[in-house]
């Protein structure tokens, strides 16, 4: 039976934003692939955890340098549990993280590797790649171009959870019967890049619901602080997935303050809840058609097109349906099925 390990770069004991890795393990499994997903965290044991109804194995291994950067992390442990599993292939998502260049240096080339892009697009490792994913058509073109177009680089969609989309949906009489708690939701913990605070001007005005904790700077501090006294600014704190597409559903626009992403999957999921996204043009890596529900402005035009957008009710109508338009052309689990497909050739 072959076997492929994916590496989720960025440290964490849980999955998060990586379901879509999970769902594509899911998919090899069914295709009687071996899989196992492998990820540091920060503490000093090994944790086990099966998800998708036990069909795929995640393990979060002790990074050796836990106070590091989460960059530079690295793990004895992870690099001698993958050397003894001897994986066929090794995906990583991410790039740019001292435990690619680890895991690479161990492996050499008893694996092929394959690479899932996040924010960043290109980084010394791809050189050993034999197939990359980018999530966007920006993204993919840089790939080509440092790579001089010798690895192939497609496409990757975000995972939806469609299933509890159209749940909620039914139970609430349909995608137009939706009653709508919140004027503007944002989604994503609190820190300098995700900027919250940017919101802040228009505390006054509408009804916010912040989703995402705080990771131990002053960022949630600092927004707390000036919704004091506002009972129309909600802070949600961390919701898991399923919670966190109740609340995008019931929201009337998703505002992304973030100064850098690559595709968030919170994008995928507003527009998949027929929800608008409106977000920097400087910190998304893609473009999207004028119809996608998806509006991207220079940083002083963010807050008044969001209130432009908000106070026009047939313009937000039109978004909407838009958005959702293009999530089910875009975000189908059939474009998830081309990396299945991909990084399963590798084995053979």
């Amino acid at each position: 039976m072959s076997r492929i390990a994916i590496v989720l770069c960025h440290p964490s004991s849980q999955l998060h934003g990586e379901f879509r890795e999970a769902a594509i393990a899911c998919a090899m499994a069914f295709s009687g692939i071996e899989v196992r997903l492998f990820r540091l965290w920060g503490g000093k044991n090994v944790i086990e955890r099966d998800y998708f109804e036990g069909f795929v194995n995640a393990r979060f291994m002790p990074a050796d340098n836990p106070d590091a950067p989460e960059h530079q992390h690295t793990s004895k442990a992870l690099t001698d549990e993958i050397g003894s599993w001897n994986p066929d292939v090794i995906v990583f998502k991410g790039i740019g993280y001292d435990v690619v260049d680890d895991v690479i240096e161990r492996r050499g080339q008893r694996s092929k590797y394959a690479f899932i892009l996040g924010g960043g697009s290109v980084a010394p490792c791809l050189k050993v790649a034999s197939l990359v994913f980018a999530e966007s058509d920006k993204q993919r073109y840089q790939v080509l171009d440092y790579t001089h177009g010798s690895i192939p680089c497609e496409i990757l969609a975000k995972y939806v959870n469609w299933n509890h989309i159209r749940k909620t949906e039914e139970t609430n009489g349909g995608l137009d019967n939706l009653s709508k708690t919140f004027d503007i939701v944002n989604v994503g913990n609190f820190d300098k890049i995700k900027n919250q605070i940017a919101l802040s001007p228009l505390f006054d005005r509408y009804k916010i619901g912040f989703v995402g904790h705080g990771l131990g700077g002053q960022e949630l501090d600092e927004v707390k602080t000036a919704a004091a006294g506002r009972s129309n600014v909600v802070f949600l704190g961390s919701l898991n997935n399923a919670e966190t597409l109740s609340v995008i559903i019931g929201s009337r626009l998703m505002v992304h303050t973030s100064n850098f992403e690559g595709l968030p999957r919170v994008l995928a999921e507003s527009l998949s809840c027929g929800v608008p996204f409106l977000g920097y043009a400087h910190a998304i890596q893609a473009e999207f058609p004028q119809e996608s529900g998806v509006l991207l402005t220079t940083s002083d035009a963010l807050l008044p097109t969001a209130a432009s957008i908000l106070d026009d009710t047939r313009r937000l109508d039109i978004l909407s349906r838009s958005a959702r338009a293009y999530a089910l052309q875009t975000f189908s689990w059939q474009s998830l099925s081309k990396a299945v497909e991909g990084v399963a050739k590798l084995t053979s």
